[in-house]
């Protein structure tokens, strides 16, 4: 289940997703300058559930580096 904000902006503002991607217990959905992580196994605090996906996904975010495919 989406969560409200994200279900909101994809079906207002985006209308084409690009493509999902899986890594690292992580699925992405990508779209034109916008990204929607969800973290498999993971609650709201993500760095304390699953901390080595938390930094892996802080690390391609402060790089500046699309999520590897």
């Amino acid at each position: 289940m989406r969560f409200s904000v994200q279900y909101h902006l994809l079906r207002i503002i985006i209308s084409t997703k690009l493509q999902q991607q899986h890594f690292f217990h992580m699925v992405a959905e990508v779209f034109e300058g916008l990204t929607f992580v969800t973290v498999i196994g993971a609650g709201h605090e993500v760095p304390l559930s699953k901390p080595h996906a938390a930094l892996e996904l802080f690390k391609y975010f402060l790089r500046g580096k699309p999520l590897p495919k």
